[in-house]
């Protein structure tokens, strides 16, 4: 055997190392997006359940609820409580939503939107303060406020 061949067959053994090196590395990159994407929906659901707890847990969050549903005055606490609950829920929301791929190929209906939904059609007496945390949401996705907004107008 000449050099000259065990240079080809250096060469192609060198491009054929690089070709599984790229393939290796493009399954790395896709396995790590779906395990961020997972991570993502797991701390969005247990956000979701500490939020829920939360009401469950605390008699006067679920009194000044039902007050807000009723369409009763509250009192400066009872704002209080429903204004911080409302401001952690979109914290929650919004920031899970806009942090996976669906939401950069938008869609209404994600589990995020249709938890909104469900929040906002149990509990109207909550959308009082939307308009207040509505120019912070905003200002991270103007197209997730918008949706917030056609929610909270069909209910």
């Amino acid at each position: 055997m000449n050099w000259e061949a065990i240079g080809a067959i250096s060469e192609i053994v060198g491009a054929l190392t690089v070709v599984v090196t790229l393939i290796y590395l493009a399954i790395q990159v896709r396995m790590s997006r779906i395990l961020a994407a997972a991570e993502v929906s797991y701390s969005t659901v247990e956000a979701y359940s500490r939020f829920r707890n939360g009401i469950l847990q605390n008699v006067e969050i679920s009194r000044a609820i039902a007050k807000a549903n009723r369409g009763e005055a509250l009192d400066d606490d009872e704002h209080i409580l429903l204004r911080t609950l409302v401001d952690d829920f979109f914290i929650t929301s919004v920031m899970s939503t806009t942090s996976t791929e669906q939401w950069n190929s938008f869609q209404e209906q994600s589990v995020d939107i249709e938890y909104i939904r469900v929040i906002f059609g149990e509990n109207p007496g909550l959308a009082q303060y939307w308009p207040r945390f509505r120019k912070l949401v905003a200002l991270i996705s103007e197209e997730y406020a918008q949706t917030v907004d056609r929610i909270i107008e069909r209910n």
